[in-house]
């Protein structure tokens, strides 16, 4: 179709303005140090057949930096950052303001890194920044490679970092690499060098739990058996949501409540069981508490209940608040009770200090005060102090629940509605 003569001019324009805007579309490449440029702040250039755009960033009139991945489509390193050396280069890199220019550039150094001591060298660069939080996923894909390359070695890298967070991270992005490509030398590790040897025993094994968050995407069987295998610990509390969402998903809801219930451990069990009753519960109360009314007498049933009537009574606190009112007193029911009173707490706490103080066992009915007045001190601090002193309850126990109070205001307890993170199963 031939253009009308008067129409050429304006086409040939436009298009050399798509164009223009094509190739300052694929980013800024930024950053390195010779003679300033002699007039334009940025200036892109791009070669077909490789990724090259360059463009030069000026502050009062000298050029301050210049960054190029014009060597990406190379096959070594030295290609990639025109021989300098890879550390300087990665430092540029990732001081690049443009998002996907850093993206670009380090997925073509991650390509060419082929060798634990190369991709050491680059952690080294990313850990060694005052920012190198904000590039944790650069470090999580280095030492996805290298654990592919040797986990022993990458391992033992992250247990030699000194930050405790960067440690735990990198501690659980090689676990579940090396689960993914090894499972049974991974959990070998966690077994032989997972175990809390610190103060507080309850943490229990927080690698085996990585290891099994991993496992149980794959083998959810030999997941089930190796929590089961831990004991009760705050490490396997952790693993319960996993194993659980895993569970319904690969199993269907059915098979996830057999599969709970045909656990040996009664701890494990129990959390299992309410945390399939409260995820039950969410959408359907009526249907949750007919599966629990059939739950042999127990831990398991006690604590499914408890779970159940507290998003119930969320959903519905006039239904729940009727079937409490029918629930004998007893150890059986403390647990409910406890839940109940937590549940209904910011909309009426008098209810809630009603409820907690009709638990029969006197420490779990002190802990319960605590909690809920504590609760209740966040939204009224005067009607709740002035609850506790004008109660009838000895003045030790007053004490109590006023400490008991301070500690859950500080984040003390750390459960919540359908959730075992921070408990021990």
């Amino acid at each position: 179709m031939k253009i009308p003569e008067n129409v050429r001019p304006a086409v040939i324009v436009g298009a050399w303005l798509a164009t223009a805007a094509l190739t300052f579309g694929l980013g800024r490449l930024t950053a390195f140090v010779d003679a300033p440029p002699a007039a334009s702040v940025e200036v892109p250039v791009v070669k077909r057949g490789a990724i090259s755009v360059n463009s030069v960033e000026v502050v009062g009139g000298e050029r301050i930096g210049e960054f190029s991945l014009e060597g990406g489509t190379g096959k070594t390193i030295e290609d990639l950052t025109g021989g300098k050396p890879m550390g300087d280069w990665l430092k540029r890199l990732l001081a690049q303001d443009d998002e996907v220019v850093r993206m670009t550039g380090f997925m073509m150094l991650l390509e060419k890194l082929n060798t634990p001591e190369e991709i050491e060298a680059a952690l080294v660069v990313v850990h060694g920044r005052s920012d190198w939080g904000g590039r944790s996923r650069e470090a999580a894909m280095l030492l996805q490679k290298w654990t592919k390359l040797d986990p022993q070695s990458s391992m033992a890298y992250v247990q030699g970092l000194k930050d405790p967070g960067s440690k735990f991270g990198g501690m659980n992005t090689v676990l579940q690499t090396w689960t993914r490509a090894n499972p049974q030398e991974a959990v070998a590790w966690a077994k032989a060098n997972g175990e809390n040897k610190g103060k507080d025993s309850q943490d229990g094994n927080w690698a085996m739990s990585s290891v099994i968050n991993q496992l149980a995407k794959s083998n959810i069987g030999q997941a089930l058996q190796l929590a089961e295998g831990e004991g009760v610990s705050r490490a396997r509390g952790y693993v319960i949501d996993t194993l659980v969402s895993q569970l319904v998903t690969q199993r269907g809801e059915t098979a996830a409540r057999e599969a709970a219930l045909g656990i040996t451990d009664e701890s494990m069990k129990a959390a299992m069981v309410r945390q399939l009753a409260g995820r039950a519960a969410g959408t359907n109360p009526g249907e949750a508490m007919a599966w629990v009314g059939t739950l042999p007498a127990g831990e398991a049933k006690n604590s499914a209940l408890a779970e159940t009537v507290s998003q119930w009574a969320q959903k519905d606190v006039v239904g729940a608040t009727a079937y409490m009112k029918g629930l004998a007193p007893g150890v059986e029911t403390d647990g409910t009770r406890a839940r109940f009173a937590s549940a209904v707490v910011r909309s009426n706490p008098l209810e809630a200090v009603t409820w907690a103080n009709t638990i029969t066992d006197p420490k779990a009915r002190t802990a319960s005060l605590g909690e809920v007045v504590g609760s209740w001190m966040r939204s009224d601090a005067d009607a709740a102090k002035q609850w506790v002193a004008a109660s009838p309850l000895p003045a030790e126990t007053k004490t109590e629940i006023l400490s008991g109070a301070a500690r859950s205001g500080r984040g003390g307890w750390q459960g919540g509605p359908g959730s075992t993170r921070g408990r021990v199963p």
